[in-house]
């Protein structure tokens, strides 16, 4: 089935006039900086998707894309998805060249860069983060948008091979630990040892969605491995979570509490599983996926932790992700979560960018305006357009979290 609109009536209405309050404040607050996450390519992708909608924005989504693309030629960035060239180059690839399209096979202005990442996905051993925020996934997604390039194979096989050389035997299974010396300085204090990350945007869950869409008996087999580890970390805890957001190297034992959202928790590790589980056809990955999906629906939004609404960590990234859920289940109970959190990311409209604002404990003050799509509106705007619009929203392959609709 073909995409299907979440949103109806009164809801419906008030998610459009969020989306237009988005749209014209959006160009007030400029980000100055080229990347995925908190930069002009993210507002390209948020104004290409409206012009799909039939909202108008397809000269800001040049525009935008333009900044970026030039940016990187100018400024030094790291080979990162959401804040560096892979994230730029997967923008441009991803608006410039959709698959309902013929492939342009005369110009590739991405072949370098993919000459670029072959090259730094070479070395062994492999020393910087393997997530998708900044590591080897996320290099990993930008040849996923790219599989129709020459390069993109061996730029998979290439990362596929990386991660089978960083997983290491745990039990029956396999994990991927996270060393101390590439955490923040909290989660060193927490972990000095290291740990083993259960969360989408630096953890294992994204590396098994990323591998299901790889070919070969190794990238199978790690990626078994890891489902097994994943399976074996359920805990049920008191506030609702059936997974920790990570499992200490000194101590094996779980954090036994975890917030829902995209980022952390049972939400995106059911998107992401349910990814992987379509791409592989393994009912078992699948099993798992749906249970952690149906423990993360039943939660209440006060055990949740969500402060704002943006797609990280927010209100319109639980909208998003089970909204997705539900589109490619058709299981009601994803359906119930989404509307609710639909209601909850409209909701919390009370000043800032379209009148939203997003928080940052890390910030001396913690709420600032955030156009961006990670954590600002640009996400939330994109999440409540593809709960009124009939138009996929195939951007949160950014977020592995790309079910097709049932």
């Amino acid at each position: 089935m073909p995409w299907q609109p979440l949103l109806t009536g009164e809801l419906a209405a008030r998610a459009v006039d969020a989306i237009r309050a988005i749209a014209g404040d959006i160009p007030r607050h400029p980000l100055r900086q080229p990347g995925l996450a908190g930069g002009d390519a993210g507002l390209a992708l948020f104004y290409w998707y409206l012009a799909r909608a039939g909202e108008g924005g397809d000269d800001l989504a040049e525009t935008y894309l333009e900044q970026a693309a030039d940016a990187m030629a100018e400024v030094a960035l790291p080979p990162a998805l959401f804040g560096g060239y892979a994230g730029v180059a997967w923008t441009v690839e991803h608006l410039c060249s959709p698959p309902d399209q013929p492939l342009d096979e005369t110009a590739d202005p991405g072949a370098d860069i993919d000459d670029a990442l072959l090259a730094l996905a070479s070395r062994s051993p492999w020393t910087e983060s393997y997530d998708l925020i900044k590591g080897l996934v996320g290099i990993g997604v930008h040849a996923l948008e790219r599989r129709r390039r020459p390069g993109a194979a061996a730029l998979l096989d290439r990362i596929a091979l990386r991660l089978a050389e960083l997983a290491e035997p745990s039990g029956d299974g396999l994990v991927l630990w996270t060393p101390p010396e590439v955490l923040s300085a909290p989660a060193r204090a927490r972990h000095p040892d290291g740990h083993c990350d259960l969360g989408v945007a630096h953890g294992m869950p994204a590396a098994i969605a990323l591998l299901a869409s790889i070919d070969g008996d190794e990238a199978r087999r790690v990626r078994e491995g890891l489902t097994r580890s994943m399976a074996a970390a359920r805990r049920r805890a008191a506030d609702g979570s059936l997974f920790p957001s990570s499992i200490d190297r000194r101590d094996p034992r779980p954090d036994t509490r975890c917030r829902a959202a995209w980022c952390y928790g049972d939400p995106g590790i059911a998107a992401a599983l349910l990814r992987g589980a379509r791409a592989a056809a393994d009912p078992s990955l699948e099993q798992l996926a749906l249970e952690a999906g149906r423990a993360a629906a039943a939660r209440t939004p006060v055990s949740a932790g969500v402060v704002d609404a943006g797609l990280c960590h927010g209100a319109a990234g639980l909208l998003h992700v089970f909204n997705r859920l539900y589109q490619a289940t058709g299981d009601d109970a994803f359906r119930a979560a989404a509307l609710g959190w639909a209601e909850d990311a409209l909701a919390r409209r009370a000043g800032g960018v379209g009148g939203y604002r997003s928080y940052q404990p890390t910030e001396p003050s913690p709420w600032f305006d955030d156009a961006g799509f990670l954590t600002g509106a640009a996400g939330i705007g994109l999440a409540l357009l593809a709960a009124v619009s009939d138009v996929e929203p195939r951007w949160d392959v950014a977020l592995l979290c790309d079910v097709p609709p049932r």
